[in-house]
């Protein structure tokens, strides 16, 4: 089985799943958006491809964009002691 065949059938599972599934890339852009993402939201896939997720998330929950600054999609510091 090729990388290809596994990424097919990675997204044919995403596609058929109950829950909704959304992918967005680094600046919050919504590069992926199942059939069940578009019945809980009702925006269509069209819709949603590369729109912000601000698209889903209702206005009272969103940062200011001076503050958000990729916040969501970076990996926290280790707290590991050096050693």
């Amino acid at each position: 089985m090729t990388t290809l065949d596994i990424l097919v059938d990675y997204r044919k599972l995403v596609e058929a799943l109950a829950d909704a599934v959304i992918f967005a890339d680094l600046s919050g852009a919504i590069r992926f958006w199942n059939p069940a993402a578009e019945r809980l939201f009702g925006f269509t896939e069209a819709e949603a491809l590369g729109s912000s997720l601000d698209l889903i998330v209702p206005e009272r929950f969103r940062e200011r964009p001076s503050r958000r600054n990729g916040s969501i999609c970076r990996r926290p510091k280790s707290t590991q002691a050096a050693g």
